[in-house]
């Protein structure tokens, strides 16, 4: 039997697919609590900036906007600056979304 972080560990080695959508059904269990929501998702965003390339965290992103359709609030990320400042320009935000400054 794993513990927690041995089976954490063994579940980043399967790489950035199985990692986006494992994380992405934690986020849809906890989107209610909006507070932990969001500090989880900070956490996975800085996990994921220092251990995937740029375009699996795009992907990665992507997938949990579009496909799952996780309710992210940049704004209420404390990794948001960082983020804007190394990925802002491979992420569109969608027209209708005004006063929204893009991932």
């Amino acid at each position: 039997m794993l513990t927690t972080s041995q089976e954490q560990f063994w579940n980043n080695l399967k790489g950035p697919d199985f990692y986006c959508h494992q994380q992405a059904n934690e986020f849809l269990a906890i989107r209610g609590r909006e507070k932990r929501f969001h500090q989880a998702v900070d956490q996975s965003l800085k996990f994921m900036i220092e251990n995937f390339s740029t375009i699996d965290v795009c992907r990665i992103l992507h997938t949990w906007l579009r496909v799952y359709e996780l309710p992210i609030d940049p704004h209420k990320l404390t990794i948001y600056d960082e983020f804007h400042n190394r990925f802002g320009e491979f992420i569109q935000v969608d027209s209708n979304l005004k006063n929204i400054r893009p991932f």
